[in-house]
């Protein structure tokens, strides 16, 4: 039986962003976040990834679920994988009165899909956008497609973007939006990466492109 989708989260702010289906690594060494851990292997319940800038939090973020314990240490600390799960939105932070010992904690909302099935047409475009980047040797490989989650994430898996991206990508609430907004990042890229090649094979060429 799954979990239920809960009200209020332990929060893990992060310089990153988590998305749906993707799997972190992750270091825990700090005693508040040793306690969250241990929690979630004893009760199977997730926590929130959610991108901190300075000292301002992001207000759409993603549950993160323990994946595998790869390493304990002898001083407690620990190597983890953690899987994203579902996008929620932060309604109130709540910082508990030993904040060393226990994560910043909010109330949240889980956020639902909404919008239009994308065309096959605009799925077929990101899947060959995406193959012009492995090609260009910016990628590897296939996206691992899931049932569970939707192409626009098995792609972001892929690549490496900015968290900025990332966090566009996890704020809006439809997969035609997100292949929409990647198809064109992927373009972009794509030229930037040829017209590079091209220059490079130019001055390999004593500045005359072959």
């Amino acid at each position: 039986m799954s979990a239920p989708r809960p009200d209020e989260l332990p929060l893990f702010p992060l310089g990153l962003v988590l998305l749906p289906g993707e799997l972190l690594p992750l270091h825990i060494f700090e005693e508040r976040y040793k306690r969250l851990i241990q929690h979630c292997r004893d009760t199977g319940e997730f926590f929130g990834i959610v991108w901190r800038q300075r000292d301002e939090l992001a207000e759409v973020a993603c549950t993160a679920r323990l994946w595998a314990v790869l390493r304990e240490y002898d001083d407690g600390r620990l190597d983890v994988v953690v899987r994203g799960e579902e996008r929620f939105r932060i309604l109130a932070a709540i910082v508990p009165e030993e904040i060393e010992l226990e994560p910043l904690r909010a109330e949240i909302e889980i956020l639902e899909e909404e919008g239009p099935e994308p065309a096959e047409e605009l799925k077929a475009e990101a899947e060959t956008a995406f193959r012009e980047i492995v090609k260009l040797g910016e990628a590897e490989g296939e996206p691992a497609l899931s049932e569970d989650y939707p192409l626009s994430y098995a792609i972001a898996h892929e690549l490496e973007l900015e968290p900025a991206l990332k966090l566009r990508l996890l704020a809006l609430d439809g997969e035609a939006e997100r292949l929409t907004l990647l198809v064109d990042v992927l373009r972009t890229v794509v030229e930037r990466l040829e017209l590079l090649k091209e220059r490079e094979g130019a001055i390999r060429g004593n500045g005359h492109a072959r």
